[in-house]
């Protein structure tokens, strides 16, 4: 037994889905600002500080590397602000 994908009328050039709330829109534009600002400045003062600091952190994960994640994540959250559905 074989189990096929549904199949979806695709003439009317709307993808399947529900449409996003203006909520998830805004939501996903704030927090993708404040994730490639953050995250800009925490990559920045960690490679000031590993460059100027006087000893090498022992941490695994630096405020340096969580910075270049929030700042790596922030355009996916802007392309799902411009997502419709």
């Amino acid at each position: 037994m074989s189990i096929a994908p549904q199949e979806t009328d695709r003439s009317a050039g709307t993808p399947d889905g529900r449409a996003l709330s203006p909520a998830v829109v805004v939501l996903s534009g704030v927090v993708g600002g404040i994730s490639a600002t953050v995250g800009t400045l925490l990559a920045v003062a960690g490679l000031t500080g590993h460059a100027a600091g006087a000893w090498v952190s022992p941490e695994a994960l630096s405020p340096g590397l969580v910075g270049a994640a929030m700042a790596g994540v922030a355009p996916a959250l802007f392309t799902v602000g411009r997502a419709r559905v």
